[in-house]
């Protein structure tokens, strides 16, 4: 099993804020994804767990593609549109680079997609690819603004640790969006024991 996702790196000053990253997962089509861009092939997750898993919560909902709640989820956490359409915040223009791995057409059919998405809210992407050792060499040393990336996993149960620990946002650690939560952190301690 294997999950695709976009990844914000949180040390950037415009994804730090929750609001913000639920509002650009608002802002993408995520069953559209699945059904024009992966022919079908794939389920709209809420975490990392695989949906067969008995460590997936099936009574999580995801957050809704809605364009104009996303909007204004982005207006709540501060960013306007400045004179040439682009969002503002602090006198800094939402845009970023969107990195991925070359050699992957649908990857790249997705980024080109959340691009076009993005830009109807004001916000400006610029999609970036790299080949496979350059982008791991920039997700390691967090040298990167998004990236488009897959993760697979072993079996149907798996150790979030290596992914999602604040412990694991070290040079070298798979944390690469550098997520960090003290609840988070506890529940992955109390799952290895």
């Amino acid at each position: 099993a294997m999950y695709m996702y976009l990844g914000w790196n949180c040390d950037k000053p415009m994804f730090q804020v929750k609001d913000t990253r639920q509002a650009l997962t608002m802002l993408v089509d995520r069953k559209a994804i699945i059904k024009e861009m992966l022919r079908g092939f794939g389920t709209q997750m809420t975490g990392p767990f695989n949906p067969r898993s008995k460590q997936n919560n099936p009574d999580i909902t995801p957050l809704p593609y809605d364009p104009e709640a996303a909007k204004a989820k982005l207006a709540a956490a501060g960013w306007k549109p400045g004179s040439d359409g682009v969002l503002e915040r602090d006198g800094v223009k939402f845009e970023f680079d969107l990195s991925l791995r070359t050699g992957v057409p649908v990857r790249e059919q997705i980024a080109t997609y959340v691009q076009q998405q993005f830009q109807q809210a004001g916000i400006r992407v610029r999609i970036t690819p790299y080949e496979s050792a350059v982008l791991l060499d920039h997700l390691d040393n967090r040298n990167f603004d998004a990236v488009l990336a897959g993760w697979g996993g072993g079996g149907v149960e798996t150790d979030p640790k290596q992914i999602w620990a604040s412990t694991s946002i070290e040079k070298g650690g798979s944390n690469h969006v550098g997520f960090r939560n003290a609840e988070a952190d506890k529940l992955i301690a109390e799952g290895e024991r």
